[in-house]
């Protein structure tokens, strides 16, 4: 009787160790398949982000390359516009002149005309 306790004892034993070996070897399983699409995951995002760098540096260059140009235009401009403000000043100083002479003509012919009608 206690040699088939004893039997039975470990028959039930051993199917407990069996369970669980299996449990055991489920559990493993699992966290080997969860480990790989953790790193499939990891994978994808990391190819997400690389794109994203490198669509974003794109763009920096492209505005790097706009500003540049921007900054030209904006210097040809400047220098245009020096150039407008020197000949403006020219064609004022020239205006003013003319004014001046013209004032000193009208006088003369003023006196011109007043001599003529004395005479």
């Amino acid at each position: 009787s206690k040699h088939e306790e004893m039997t039975s004892a470990n028959r039930q034993l051993k199917m407990e160790r069996e369970v669980h070996q299996q449990e055991v070897a489920d559990l493993r399983s699992e966290l080997q398949n969860v480990k790989i699409k953790h790193e499939r995951n990891v994978q994808e995002l990391m190819k997400l982000l690389k794109q994203e760098k490198d669509d974003a540096e794109a763009q920096i260059r492209m505005l790097k390359m706009e500003l540049l140009e921007e900054k030209n235009i904006v210097k040809t401009q400047c220098r245009q516009l020096e150039k407008i403000k020197i000949e403006c000043d020219k064609l004022t100083e020239e205006l003013t002149q003319n004014e001046e002479e013209n004032i000193k003509l009208r006088r003369k012919c003023e006196f011109v005309k007043q001599e003529l009608e004395k005479k």
